[in-house]
């Protein structure tokens, strides 16, 4: 997510009364331990993270044949990945 969209995570929560069964469609409880991360493709090859606050976290590079590189919002190198979504978690996890 990029600025300030929101998404609800929602569960389907079965629910019975005397008579039928029905469901109900409650807000999940969010992890507190992890913040979300929207990702953005600013060009071909080169994606953006940024924080829930839309504070800079890092980017991945494509490196055409070789992988993904990952660098955080501080310049450290979080290496080369083998796929783009191998990469975004090490980035994600770096936090």
């Amino acid at each position: 997510m990029i600025g300030n969209a929101k998404t609800t995570m929602e569960a389907t929560v079965p629910t019975t009364s005397p008579q039928r069964t029905h469901t109900r469609t409650e807000p999940r409880a969010e992890n507190r331990s992890q913040s979300a991360v929207g990702w953005r493709c600013v060009q071909a090859g080169l994606w953006v993270a940024s924080g829930a606050q839309g504070e800079p976290l890092g980017i991945v590079s494509e490196n055409w044949g070789r992988g993904f590189a990952v660098t955080t919002a501080w310049g450290l190198d979080l290496g080369l990945h083998a796929t783009l979504p191998a990469a975004k978690t090490a980035l994600e996890q770096s936090r």
